[in-house]
């Protein structure tokens, strides 16, 4: 073999070197790109909250993040729900897919254990663990607030209005203030004070008369 030919291989194999070496640079990078972009939205569960329950930590297959935030409603106007342990979320990579560390979290996936109770496309509910439900029938416009037990507080410094036809109360109506009526009350029972109701009164003094010419009879029992 020749001088010259000898070198011409020489040179093809360096260059044939140097397109395997670009080539498997280019498929690490393919692979590397190809993992990132795998990386950037990661279906997960939570796993855990937080000590002060402000962040969780979120399990994806055999990994697990550190503590992150998750999406919820933070601005001058601010909602707050903590995640609920084996629900369903959704990872965003901050980082465009280099690791977890810089995820945030976006909750509240249906899953088998987290499942809707209806699905009423008319009727909007939000239930607590307790039982404790609210919904609206936007089609029939009825808006229900049940409790299975607990107490209800509405403070509010100023005033109340309640603009409606009825309002039904079922149970004892305890007032610690004066009631003002502008017009007439009814009542199927007795009505009473302190000292008695209205029907001893006129159980008292039913024989009591005005303004006419019958004598007044003697009142025996005086009005306390």
């Amino acid at each position: 073999m020749s001088d010259e030919l000898h070198l011409i291989i020489q040179r093809q194999q360096r260059q044939i070197n140097d397109l395997q070496e670009k080539m498997l640079r280019l498929f690490n990078q393919v692979n590397e790109f190809d993992r990132r972009l795998n990386n950037i939205i990661i279906p997960g569960t939570v796993k855990s909250l937080s000590a002060d329950n402000k962040s969780i930590i979120v399990k994806h297959g055999s990994c697990e993040t550190p503590e992150i935030k998750w999406f919820c409603k933070a601005g001058e106007v601010i909602e707050y729900r903590a995640p609920s342990v084996d629900e369903q979320c959704l990872l965003l990579n901050l980082t465009g897919g280099t690791d977890t560390s810089k995820c945030v979290a976006l909750v509240g996936i249906t899953s088998d254990k987290f499942s809707f109770d209806e699905a009423n496309p008319n009727r909007l509910y939000l239930k607590y663990p307790d039982g404790s439900l609210f919904s609206f029938d936007f089609e029939n416009h009825i808006y229900n607030i049940e409790m299975p037990a607990g107490t209800a507080n509405i403070i509010v410094p100023e005033k109340i209005t309640f603009q409606t036809t009825e309002m039904h109360v079922k149970g004892k109506l305890l007032v610690d203030e004066n009631i003002r009526c502008l017009k007439s009350i009814s009542a199927s029972g007795h009505v009473s004070d302190g000292t008695s109701s209205m029907q001893d009164m006129r159980v008292t003094y039913n024989g009591h008369k005005h303004n006419n010419k019958v004598p007044t009879p003697i009142i025996t029992e005086q009005m306390r």
